[in-house]
């Protein structure tokens, strides 16, 4: 085995589990990586070592960190972000089509703030990118350029139970509820 990572973060604590919980996603043969949160995203080209993904488009932050990453389409999504050092738990954010290097300070979409909830995963379904909190689901969806997307809340009483509880498969999305395991297909009914 060959470790890729470019540097052990500061905040890796091999005794604390949520120090060893990552999420990866794949957009133009680039793999991007999240600790969780605890260190700026990575990038790994396929050899070598990771390097950190670089922000450019003037987004008005500089470090990027996120707990979730999800492709749809051609574009990345975050989930759960820190920016520079201000934490948004209910926030998605999205990078410019086509690179996931590239953002734009307006491409982001802040879910209800007032219900105490965070985001909880993200998952790709038909084109659309599904936030999941603890109690509800929301659907994101392309309306337009420059890379502009919405989110709405489709489903108020229900989302999922713990981080990685979350499965796309086909045209579907499983995950797992305080009260079942359910199947969605981006309709207002689990």
């Amino acid at each position: 085995f060959e470790d890729i990572r470019r540097t052990t973060p500061s905040a890796y604590n091999p005794q604390c589990p949520v120090a060893r919980r990552f999420s990866f996603a794949v957009l133009n043969d680039l793999l991007i990586m999240s600790d969780f949160g605890a260190s700026a995203l990575e990038k790994w080209t396929g050899s070598g070592k990771t390097a950190a993904l670089t922000i450019g488009g003037g987004p008005g932050f500089t470090t990027l960190k996120a707990r979730y990453l999800s492709v749809v389409r051609d574009v990345l999504f975050l989930g759960h972000t820190t920016e520079d050092s201000t934490v948004h738990p209910d926030r998605i954010r999205w990078s410019d089509g086509g690179d996931p290097e590239s953002w734009t300070s307006t491409n982001y979409f802040d879910l209800s703030t007032k219900d105490g909830d965070i985001v909880m995963g993200l998952a790709p379904i038909q084109g659309l990118a599904v936030a999941f909190k603890r109690k509800s689901i929301w659907v994101g969806a392309y309306v337009g350029a420059p890379d502009y997307y919405t989110f709405e809340q489709v489903v108020p009483d229900k989302g999922t139970v713990a981080p990685f509880a979350i499965k796309s498969i086909n045209n579907y999305i499983l995950f797992a509820s305080y009260d079942g395991i359910y199947i969605f297909d981006g309709s207002p009914s689990p």
